[in-house]
């Protein structure tokens, strides 16, 4: 889906962005996984298709920027302040593992 948020971004046109099958190409391992996943985002209106000569075209619609925008990961002061914490706890440990093998 953020794939194709970056795909309308890049072009917000359905008929001047890439085709799906395009877009999906490194993220897809199978067309199986491809066509469950168009199904998918289909049935829940996650995406807005049209269907050109080159082949299918769709971009996400406003449902599926809301709810990517809902689900976006924010480094909040909490988040932060843990992240610090596990970065000075690694550090600390490191350099107590190499003050033990300087001292043998």
């Amino acid at each position: 889906m953020r794939a194709l948020q970056e795909e309308s971004v890049r072009s917000p046109n359905l008929l001047e962005c890439r085709k799906l099958v395009d877009v999906a190409d490194g993220i897809c391992k199978s067309q199986e996984e491809f066509d469950r996943c168009v199904n998918y985002f289909g049935d829940q209106r996650l995406l807005q298709f049209v269907q050109r000569e080159d082949g299918m075209a769709a971009l996400p619609s406003d449902k599926a920027i809301s709810w990517i925008e809902e689900h976006s990961f924010k480094w909040t002061f909490e988040r932060r302040f843990i992240a610090y914490g596990l970065l000075v706890t690694v550090a600390l440990a490191a350099i107590a593992l190499l003050w033990q093998l300087v001292r043998l």
